[in-house]
C-alpha cells in the first residue's frame, strides 16, 4: 500500500494530471447496496470516498471545490477502475486486498494520518476498538481524539473505519449513519456481539 501523508496547504494542495495551465482532480460516481459513492484522486491517489444518505453530486462538487479551489475538477471513471472493481467485489461480499492500491492523506494533521493509516491494518472481517487504536498511537487516554479522527476519515470502506468501534462491544459513531455502518459489518460477515469479538487485536 503506498500511503501519502506529505503535509499540504491547507485549501491549496492539487496533484492529479499535471498541465501548463491547471492541474486537474478526477472523481467519479458508483451505484452500490450502501447507494451512490462519489470518489475523487490526486496524483498521490484515492483521495476522497463520499457515502451517506444525503450524498449526491451537488455536494461532492462543492466539498471538492473548497479543498481544491486552484484545480480543475473533472469527471471520469478511467483513473478509478481498479477501485471501481475492488469496490464491487466488496459488495459482492468478497474479502479484497487494498495493499496495493494508493492513498492520499495529506490533507489531514499529522494525527489523523497516523489514526487513518493504523486504520488500514485492521484486518478485513475483524473489529478494533478505538481504544486499541489510542494505544497504537502511544496514548491510550486518546480514544476520544481516535473517534473524532475517524469520523473525519476521507476515505471509508477501503479505509475501513467502520471496524472501530467502543471497547465494551457498542457500535460507536459513524461519519455515513450508523445503518451504513451495521450494513458494512454484515457484508463482512462480522458479529456484533461483545463476547464474539476480540477488539485488542490478540
Amino acid at each position: 500500500m503506498v500511503i501519502s501523508t506529505i503535509p499540504a496547504q491547507k485549501h491549496s494542495s492539487c496533484y492529479v494530471a499535471r498541465k501548463k495551465t491547471k492541474n486537474i482532480i478526477y472523481y467519479t460516481a458508483i451505484s452500490s447496496t450502501i447507494g451512490k459513492l462519489y470518489l475523487a484522486a490526486t496524483e498521490r491517489g484515492l483521495a476522497r470516498i463520499r457515502i451517506g444518505k444525503n450524498n449526491d453530486k451537488s455536494l461532492f462538487l462543492k466539498e471538492l471545490y473548497a479543498l481544491y479551489p486552484s484545480c480543475s475538477i473533472e469527471e471520469n471513471s478511467v483513473p478509478f477502475r481498479k477501485i471501481i472493481q475492488l469496490l464491487n467485489q466488496y459488495f459482492s461480499g468478497k474479502k479484497i486486498n487494498i495493499s496495493r492500491l494508493s492513498f492520499d492523506f495529506s490533507l489531514g494533521t499529522p494525527l489523523q494520518q497516523s489514526i487513518w493509516k493504523i486504520l488500514c491494518q485492521i484486518p478485513y472481517g475483524q473489529l478494533r476498538s478505538y481504544q486499541w487504536i489510542a494505544e497504537q498511537i502511544n496514548n491510550p487516554n486518546a480514544a476520544r481524539a481516535v473517534g473524532q479522527a475517524t469520523g473525519k476519515n476521507p476515505i471509508p470502506i477501503l479505509v475501513p473505519c467502520h471496524r472501530v468501534i467502543n471497547k465494551n462491544g457498542t457500535l460507536g459513531g459513524y461519519s455515513g449513519g450508523i445503518n451504513i455502518k451495521r450494513k458494512l459489518l454484515e457484508i463482512e460477515g462480522i458479529s456484533l456481539n461483545a463476547k464474539c469479538q476480540n477488539l485488542n487485536g490478540k
